[in-house]
C-alpha cells in the first residue's frame, strides 16, 4: 500500500484494504486489496488480490465494485487492468464483470531460453 500511494495518479477513492477479524480477541488480518491509479482518463487497477483461504467468497467482486465506484466518483467511466493468461480464475472474474481482452503482451525472455526453443 505504501508503494502504490507514492505513485503518480494514486487514487485513494479506488484503493481498499479488506481486513478480517474472526473474533474481537483476535487481531484483524489483511485478506484482500485493490489498488487504483488514474492514467490518461482511465481508472487503472494496479493490484487485486485475495488471500488464498478467502478466495471464492465474492470478495474480489466486492473490491472491484468499490474501486469502480471510486473511479466513477472522480468522473472516470472506464477502467483497465492487466492479468496473466494462466490466472484463469482472475480472467473468468474480470470477463464476468465486463472486462474484455484488448491485447496480449509478451514479456522479455532470457536469450538462452529463446535460442533453446529453436
Amino acid at each position: 500500500m505504501r508503494e502504490i500511494a507514492n505513485r503518480d495518479g494514486f487514487t485513494p477513492e479506488a484503493t481498499w484494504l479488506l481486513r478480517y477479524q474472526p473474533t474481537p480477541s483476535v487481531a484483524p488480518e489483511a485478506i484482500g486489496t485493490v489498488q487504483g491509479i488514474q492514467t490518461e482518463g482511465w481508472g487503472g487497477i494496479q493490484n487485486l488480490g485475495i488471500s488464498y483461504p478467502h478466495r471464492g467468497l465474492g470478495l474480489g467482486t466486492l473490491l472491484l465494485s468499490k474501486a469502480a465506484r471510486g473511479f466513477r466518483a472522480l468522473g472516470l467511466t472506464r477502467m483497465h487492468l492487466e492479468v496473466t493468461t494462466d490466472n484463469t480464475a482472475a480472467v473468468r472474474l474480470y470477463e464476468r464483470l465486463g472486462f474484455r481482452r484488448s491485447k496480449v503482451l509478451y514479456k522479455a525472455a532470457e536469450v538462452a531460453m529463446a535460442t533453446a526453443a529453436r
